[in-house]
């Protein structure tokens, strides 16, 4: 039976697809890639990587950059933070290491926002250095492999999962396994009906010789996430301003704005007040069963941002209210 790595590695160098971040081994480039990738299907992330990457093609640019023209960037590609703490770290380079990205997973791993897994992934593809980059869809991988029949996150599950990736990647070449890794996951090993007659390093799958590949990874039930519920206003003032509020009670999403709630108003001053729909929007952690109001008033009131319809396009806002102002725009 051929080497497991030297199997992967070969189907990965003939098949892989040809995406924009991976013309480039540049420290910047694949930073920016993988912090968008995390959570975040490629194909929805690939519009933004080229955008970014053309208004701030260097760290120093990013750096330059103001917060909320980051942030409008970012705006629908979710978990906030991940933006906030690109431009962080770019700044952090540029007054600590003049500019230049770090050149070691330890040093990687001090940049604001990087995890072990983003440091090893970095390290291994731009610098070749044997550290292996293991995240949920690698595990998943390893643990079909290897019939790992502890609940994943477990120490035992994980510990398996650490030897293995140790081993595999000092008998590879680390940006070309890294990546495989991904790529297998991505594209035959995925979570939900993987594709098993197609998979290059079948043989070596302990799992697939029983057929039962999508019992793993064996995981623990997830909890139930909350559901909030709130009244939300779209309000227009005789000039046709339109409100929005700057507040934020999450942290996720702060410095993005949104339409207000009903908590933030004073509803005695509005009229005309119009009903239009209801929409549910599913975050990770939490459920926003949002109803939606329109409605006009005659004089505009704080502590309420006032703004034109040319202004709000300009505004990072929250990509629920987005898409909710998109959907009405078209109606």
């Amino acid at each position: 039976m051929e080497n497991f790595v030297t199997q992967l590695q070969r189907w990965y160098l003939e098949n892989c697809r040809e995406l924009p971040f991976r013309k480039t081994r540049e420290g910047y480039s694949v930073w920016v890639s993988e912090i968008m990738a995390q959570q975040t299907r490629i194909e929805t992330m690939l519009p933004y990587y080229e955008r970014w990457m053309d208004r701030w093609p260097t760290i120093q640019s990013l750096a330059d950059a103001q917060e909320g023209d980051v942030l409008k960037m970012w705006e629908g590609l979710g978990y906030y933070n991940r933006a906030r703490n690109l431009h962080n770290g770019a700044k952090m380079l540029v007054q600590e290491e003049n500019g230049e990205f770090p050149t070691s997973y330890a040093q990687i791993l001090k940049i604001p926002g990087i995890g072990p897994y983003t440091a090893a992934a970095i390290a291994s593809i731009v610098y070749d250095e044997k550290v292996a980059a293991i995240d949920g869809n690698v595990s998943r991988v390893v643990s079909r492999l290897m019939k790992i029949e502890s609940e994943i996150s477990s120490a035992s599950a994980q510990a398996i999962v650490d030897d293995k990736m140790k081993d595999w990647i000092d008998g590879s070449i680390p940006h070309v396994f890294t990546q495989a890794m991904m790529e297998l996951g991505a594209l035959v090993c995925t979570p939900k009906s993987p594709d098993c007659d197609h998979c290059p390093v079948r043989e070596h799958c302990l799992a697939d010789r029983d057929k039962t590949a999508e019992r793993y990874p064996i995981k623990k039930a997830k909890a139930k996430v909350p559901t909030e519920k709130y009244d939300c206003f779209i309000i227009m003032d005789n000039d046709g301003k339109i409100a929005v509020s700057g507040e934020s009670d999450d942290g996720l999403m702060a410095g993005y704005y949104r339409f207000p709630v009903a908590s933030q108003i004073d509803l005695a001053s509005l009229k005309d007040i119009e009903r239009i729909e209801s929409q549910k929007h599913v975050f990770s952690h939490k459920v926003w069963e949002t109803t939606y109001y329109r409605a006009k008033t005659d004089v505009p009131f704080a502590p309420l941002l006032w703004v034109s319809e040319e202004e709000l396009e300009a505004l990072p806002l929250i990509t629920a209210h987005r898409k909710f102002l998109k959907k009405t725009r078209q109606g």
